[in-house]
C-alpha cells in the first residue's frame, strides 16, 4: 500500500542548489522523516556557480548535471539574446552511507551559450505555453526560445509513449490507443517487437512505470487529467492483475503531470511529487508496497521469490524457488527475503602475490577480486639480484609504471622483465664456456658461464707444458696454460 511520508520545501526560483532526497537513508538530518527502514532525507548540495549567476536550465543524467547559468534571475523577461555559459557538474559522493557526502564538482571548462526564453509570466496556459513549456521541452541549442508557438518538439520516445526501462536496459512502452495496451520490446535503433497485447480500463493519457522484466504498475481508474484511489500491479506476460494499490495519501490521486515512478535500487519505492495550492511548497509522497497479502483479495498476493531477480549476481545468490519444509513457493520481493548474500572468502585474493583480503569482520559482501581483495603493488618490490635497488640487477630488471598503469605483485615474475643468458656475450670467449641451459638468467660471465680450466686442455706447441696447478686456472689457449719445458 502506498502512504504519504514526507513533505519537502521547493527550491526558490534563482537558487544556485539543487535538492538531494533520499528515500531509505540510515542517518538522520535536520528534519528528516523516520520510516520502518530508515529516514527519508534531503539535504541542499550547492552548485559552484560563478557569483551573481543563477541556473537558467538544469538538465541531471547519470550524476552528470549540465546547467545553463547566466547573470540575472531565471523567469525574468529577456529584451534580446542573452550571454550565458554551459557548464557540466558532476556529482560525487552518492555511493557513501551519509548522504552529506554528496557534492558537486565542476567537469571540464564553460561553453559560451546565447539564449532568450519567455518570462514566467508570459502565456495564458503556463501548462503548454511560456517558461514552463520551454524548459520542459528545451533542445539545449542556441537561439531565441521566447515565441510560446516555437517549442522544441517532443522526443520521438514520448510520442511512441515509452515509459522506462526494465532491468536488462530494454525500452518499454504502451499503446497511443485509447484502453488498449501494447508492451513491445524497443531495441534502441531497432523496430519494437510485439511481446504483449491486452485491453484494460484506463486513460491514454496515463504511462506506466515497468518493474523487473514482468510486472508493470499503471493506474486503476483515470480521466483525462488524473487517476485515482489506486493502481494495480500487472503481470503483462500473463495479463494477470497481482494486486491493487490503494493510494493513502492525500490527496489520493496523482495528476498527469506529476513526476513519477520506481527509485533506483531494490527497494521497490515509489515517489511522486506535486506543488501545494498555494505554489509555495512542492511535497513528495515516498512508499513501498508491504509484502503481506491484501485481506479479502484471494489471500496471499505477495509476489513469488520466482520471479525476482537478485539484484547483483556477484553480492547474492539466488535462494530455492520453494521452501523446503512446506513446499509452497517462498514469497518477496527483496535481495533479502529471495536471495543469500554472498560473503567475501579469503581464498577468492587468488593469487596471494598479487592480492590481499580486505578487512572483513564476516559481513563483507561480494565474490569478485574488487569487491573482496586490496591489490598489491610491484612499486616496493625489490627484484633479485638489484643489491644496489636501483632497479636494475644482474639477473632481472625492474617493470616501469605508467601514469595509467600499476604492475601489480610481489614477485620476479610479476613485478620483474627476465634477463636471459642467451642475449649475453662474454668478452673472454677463451676462460668461458656457456652453459647448456638456454633458460638461464643472468648478464655476468658467472651466471651464464661454466669455466674453461686450464687442466682440461692440451698444449700445441711440442715445446710446452701444463703450468703447474692447471686444475685451478682459466684458460683454453698456450698462452693462457703452458710454460715453457725445462
Amino acid at each position: 500500500m502506498m502512504t504519504a511520508v514526507a513533505k519537502m520545501v521547493e527550491l526558490p526560483r534563482g537558487a544556485s542548489d539543487v535538492w538531494l532526497i533520499g528515500a531509505n537513508e540510515p542517518v538522520a538530518l535536520e528534519g528528516s522523516v523516520p520510516t520502518s527502514s530508515g529516514y527519508i532525507s534531503a539535504r541542499r548540495v550547492p552548485l559552484p556557480l560563478p557569483e551573481g549567476h543563477g541556473i537558467h536550465a538544469l538538465k541531471l543524467e547519470n550524476g552528470c548535471a549540465t546547467v545553463l547559468m547566466a547573470p540575472g534571475l531565471p523567469g525574468e523577461a529577456m529584451e534580446g539574446l542573452k550571454d550565458g555559459m554551459l557548464q557540466k557538474f558532476l556529482l560525487y559522493g552518492l555511493e557513501e552511507d551519509d548522504i552529506r557526502a554528496a557534492r558537486f564538482q565542476a567537469e571540464g571548462a564553460p561553453v559560451p551559450f546565447k539564449f532568450r526564453f519567455p518570462a514566467v509570466f508570459h502565456g495564458h496556459d503556463p501548462r503548454v505555453e511560456g517558461y514552463n513549456p520551454v524548459l520542459r521541452n528545451f533542445d539545449w541549442q542556441e537561439g531565441d526560445k521566447s515565441d510560446s508557438g516555437k517549442f522544441a518538439p517532443p522526443s520521438i520516445l514520448s510520442d511512441a509513449g515509452i515509459f522506462g526501462r526494465d532491468r536488462c536496459g530494454q525500452l518499454l512502452l504502451g499503446s497511443p490507443e485509447f484502453a488498449l495496451n501494447k508492451i513491445p520490446e524497443l531495441q534502441e535503433g531497432g523496430e519494437p517487437k510485439p511481446l504483449a497485447t491486452w485491453k484494460a480500463v484506463g486513460h491514454v493519457g496515463h504511462t506506466c512505470q515497468a518493474l523487473g522484466d514482468r510486472l508493470l504498475l499503471m493506474p486503476t481508474r483515470s480521466g483525462e487529467d488524473a487517476f485515482y484511489e489506486s493502481m494495480q500491479l500487472i503481470e503483462w506476460p500473463t495479463q494477470t492483475q497481482v494486486r491493487k494499490v490503494p493510494l493513502e495519501f492525500v490527496p489520493s490521486y496523482i495528476e498527469g503531470e506529476w513526476p513519477r515512478g520506481i527509485l533506483s535500487g531494490s527497494t521497490q519505492t515509489f515517489f511522486t511529487c506535486h506543488e501545494t495550492d498555494d505554489k509555495a511548497q512542492t511535497v513528495f509522497e515516498f512508499a513501498t508496497p508491504r509484502s503481506s497479502g491484501l485481506a479479502g483479495e484471494g489471500g496471499d498476493l505477495r509476489k513469488s521469490c520466482k520471479n525476482w531477480k537478485c539484484s547483483d549476481a556477484t553480492k547474492w545468490v539466488h535462494r530455492a524457488d520453494q521452501n523446503a519444509l512446506t513446499n509452497t513457493d517462498r514469497k518477496g520481493w527483496s535481495d533479502e527475503e529471495c536471495c543469500e548474500k554472498l560473503i567475501c572468502l579469503p581464498e577468492i585474493c587468488d593469487p596471494a602475490t598479487a592480492w590481499k583480503p580486505k578487512k572483513n569482520d564476516g559481513t563483507l559482501q561480494g565474490s569478485t577480486f574488487e569487491q573482496c581483495c586490496d591489490r598489491i603493488f610491484c612499486e616496493d618490490f625489490v627484484c633479485d639480484t638489484d643489491v644496489n635497488k636501483t632497479g636494475k640487477g644482474t639477473q632481472w630488471y625492474k617493470k616501469v609504471d605508467t601514469n595509467h598503469y600499476k604492475w601489480q605483485g610481489s614477485t620476479n615474475e610479476e613485478c620483474c622483465q627476465p634477463k636471459y643468458c642467451s642475449q649475453y656475450q662474454t668478452s673472454h670467449p677463451t676462460r668461458w664456456r656457456r652453459k647448456s641451459d638456454r633458460g638461464a638468467l643472468g648478464s655476468t660471465d658467472v651466471e651464464c658461464y661454466d669455466p674453461k680450466l686450464c687442466s682440461e686442455y692440451c698444449c700445441a706447441d711440442d715445446k710446452k707444458t701444463l703450468m703447474p696447478n692447471a686444475e685451478k686456472k682459466q684458460g683454453s689457449t698456450d698462452q693462457e696454460c703452458c710454460i715453457d719445458k725445462e
